[in-house]
């Protein structure tokens, strides 16, 4: 995503590896934030200021291909945002006044969590999800399809988590810190500290280094080994 210095409109964008292809995914002057791919790569869903409000945002739905095709998916006042797919594709979880997962086979809720949670994540083999309360300073590990809470940790993790390709390990930010968790018996490791505070967390595409980017700008190369890992 991107803006104007000084704008409040923001533009999602998709672009290749090679930085040689970009396609515009929004037109709609107004912010469009934090798209997220569905796993068929045909569309993906963001959140975007609805009604000319800023303290209103809605979940939308639109087409990879540059058509600008897109659908509202939810019209309910208030912050609905940080979608998330599944890995098959069937429940897109998102944040609005409360925490809601829906099957997008049926189009009804699959589970929901009361309260003010901060998002949920699926884990890239399925059948788990983290969802995180920053406030609470609590992630809870449920079953994706039904939400049922399975494990409690509790630390304040405002970035992430970042699931390694082969979904054996995932990272966990805190402001000035970097946890291991273990996805078989879900335990963190000891935190790792950083030189600054954490934005965003990536892995290699063989889980052999972290990138690791700060608010400063910078950006740093963790291994497996500084991270704790064997």
């Amino acid at each position: 995503r991107a803006s104007a210095k000084g704008s409040r409109v923001m533009h999602s964008y998709m672009t290749s590896v090679d930085g040689k292809q970009t396609i515009t995914l929004t037109r709609t002057p107004r912010i469009n934030w934090a798209p997220f791919f569905h796993p068929s790569g045909n569309y993906a869903a963001y959140g975007a200021t609805a009604k000319g409000s800023y303290s209103d945002f809605d979940i939308f739905l639109v087409k990879t291909d540059g058509s600008f095709e897109e659908v509202a998916l939810t019209v309910d006042t208030g912050f609905d945002g940080l979608p998330a797919f599944s890995p098959d594709g069937k429940l897109l979880a998102f944040r609005g006044e409360r925490l809601r997962c829906w099957d997008l086979t049926t189009g009804k809720d699959a589970w929901t969590r009361e309260g003010r949670w901060a998002s949920a994540s699926f884990h890239p083999k399925g059948g788990r999800a983290l969802v995180s309360a920053v406030a609470r300073r609590q992630l809870i590990v449920v079953e994706a399809a039904t939400g049922r809470e399975l494990k409690t940790l509790t630390g304040l993790f405002p970035t992430g988590p970042a699931y390694a390709p082969q979904g054996d390990l995932a990272v966990l930010a805190g402001e000035r810190t970097l946890h291991l968790l273990d996805c078989a018996t879900w335990t963190l490791s000891e935190p790792r500290e950083t030189a600054g505070i954490v934005r965003s967390l990536a892995w290699s595409p063989k889980a052999d280094r972290l990138a690791v980017g700060l608010q400063d700008g910078s950006l740093s190369l963790w291994s497996r080994s500084d991270l704790g890992a064997k």
